[in-house]
């Protein structure tokens, strides 16, 4: 098998990768990413939050410091979604927005 055959093979091994990501295949990092225990979440958010606040300093609008964690999250792999709804239940009623958690974060990558 010369050079050109290896390279090709490699390519089409690739892209049936991608194809399966596409499909809601698992590549194996992204595997050890939904396996995280709350602990190893936990570090990387506490982690994560002293980074940003070194970074920035103190003294800045919370907005400032809810976007930049979500980035910082972000890029160590965790999903984020900012300003969730959490509903809530009172006297046999159900407030759908009850109050907005700033952040939520779960252990799967972003895609």
């Amino acid at each position: 098998m010369d050079r050109d055959q290896r390279s090709e093979i490699g390519g089409q091994r690739a892209e049936k990768r991608r194809e399966g990501m596409k499909k809601g295949g698992v590549s194996r990092k992204d595997a050890k990413a939904q396996r995280m225990t709350e602990n190893e979440i936990g570090k990387i958010v506490v982690d994560a939050a002293i980074a940003v606040h070194r970074g920035l300093g103190p003294g800045l609008l919370e907005t400032v410091y809810e976007i930049v964690l979500a980035h910082e999250l972000s890029k160590r792999g965790l999903h984020v979604d900012r300003q969730v709804p959490v509903s809530i239940d009172n006297d046999g009623i159900r407030f759908d927005e009850g109050f907005r958690a700033d952040k939520s974060s779960r252990a799967t990558p972003v895609k």
